[in-house]
């Protein structure tokens, strides 16, 4: 809907010594503005004694009644709750259908606090009148002049450093939504929305979505405070994991960059208090571990197991007939490093001397309430599964370490 029309919201105390000015004060703002509505904000006391010499302004000054008017009642003038609430309710009662202006220039503290705040809450125009003033502080009449303050603009501020906060949690899906809140042209929105959409992405393992929205050259120009020499390692890690060469195929490494990706995953959860979370992912990267070993050395898809394959590395027939048994030719975590073993390799090996402990954590992992049980899972078993599997992908690949540097999300260095 648009918001042809004007409202302007206006607190109103009771003027004291300084009524008539008070009161040419306030009429000025409603005749400057022109607007289609006024809403007062008053006390039963102002309601009786300030409106109706505002409205007789107006009645002397237009030759016809103020009838475009409203007056919301204030029942306890110095109660922060109360004045948020009643001026709130009107906010979003209009705002969709008119521009709302606030004035805050009369009333008791606490009104005029309260006006200035949800102006710069809902980006509302915020206006006082200002003048000369006489030897008593009063504003002379004829000399009052409307005086436009842009506080959402500091409110701004505050929104872009949540906004940074956001992306350092991995709160990405929160972040995007502050986006249409924010009006200062201090940042670049499009690059920033571009930023969280492809870390919100890469945080859920969709690396071709990542690979679209990256763009380390506008990071670095208009997200500012970003670190940018991670920017560089996650622009290396997601080319290796996205580029194919001009054969058709990846990158050698794409695999251990994929499996260094899962592992921070894991740690992101585990920062954020989500253990069940993280220890699926750290499952997850157990079983990788083991498929990337069976393809890279021995050629075996432990999703579609070859059986010729097995035979001719000369595999325990027990094992090849179970294989045999199965709908379909993929195997279990289990059975990787299994496998593993019976080809004499070092991670079924270790599989096999560490295998009371490592099935222990597995079976925590199984009664969690994210995969088989109802349990929640604790930081101390994060942290045990943890060590185990960051043990195994090294045994994997020596220097997983570097990759899981290179695939680390970058933060913002906060004000």
């Amino acid at each position: 809907m648009g918001r042809d029309k004007t409202a302007l919201f206006m607190t109103v105390g009771i003027g004291g010594q300084n009524k008539e000015s008070l009161v040419n004060g306030l009429y000025t703002c409603i005749d400057k503005t022109n607007t289609d509505l006024i809403v007062f904000f008053a006390s039963e006391q102002s309601i009786e004694g300030m409106i109706p010499f505002i409205k007789k302004a107006y009645l002397k000054d237009k030759q016809r009644e103020l009838t475009h008017s409203k007056t919301i009642k204030l029942e306890n003038v110095d109660d922060f709750d109360h004045i948020f609430n009643k001026i709130k309710n009107e906010v979003l009662t209009y705002q969709d259908e008119y521009k709302i202006i606030i004035n805050y220039n009369s009333g008791t503290k606490t009104m005029t606090m309260t006006a200035a705040l949800i102006s710069a809450l809902y980006n509302t125009d915020l206006i006082s009148v200002i003048g000369k003033r006489n030897n008593k502080g009063f504003i002379e009449s004829k000399t009052e002049q409307i005086n436009y303050l842009n506080l959402y603009q500091y409110y701004d501020e505050l929104l872009i450093n949540k906004l940074r906060e956001y992306f350092n949690n991995n709160n990405f899906e929160s972040g995007k939504l502050l986006f249409k809140d924010i009006t200062s042209n201090k940042i670049n929105k499009d690059a920033y929305e571009k930023l969280f959409n492809a870390y919100y992405a890469a945080d859920n393992v969709n690396f071709e979505e990542t690979f679209e929205n990256f763009d380390s050259k506008l990071f670095k120009e208009e997200c500012e405070g970003l670190d940018n020499n991670q920017l560089d390692n996650n622009s290396k890690a997601f080319n290796i994991i996205n580029i194919k060469n001009k054969d058709g195929s990846y990158h050698s490494e794409r695999d251990y960059y994929i499996l260094a990706s899962i592992l921070n995953n894991a740690r992101r959860k585990y920062d954020d208090n989500k253990y069940d979370d993280g220890i699926a992912r750290l499952y997850r990267s157990l079983e990788l571990i083991a498929q990337i070993r069976l393809n890279k050395k021995y050629g075996i898809d432990a999703g579609n197991v070859d059986i010729a394959l097995l035979e001719d590395y000369s595999v325990d027939e027990k094992f090849i007939k179970k294989i045999k048994n199965k709908k379909e030719k993929n195997i279990s975590l289990n059975d990787d490093y299994i496998l593993l073993k019976l080809l004499d390799d070092e991670l079924g090996i270790y599989y096999e001397k560490n295998y009371n402990k490592i099935r222990n954590m597995l079976t925590f992992r199984n009664n969690s309430i994210l995969a088989h049980g109802l349990d929640s899972l604790s930081k101390e078993q994060f942290k045990k599964f943890n060590n185990e599997v960051l043990n195994i992908a090294r045994l994997l690949k020596p220097d997983i370490d570097d990759l899981i540097k290179y695939t680390k999300f970058p933060t913002f260095k906060l004000d």
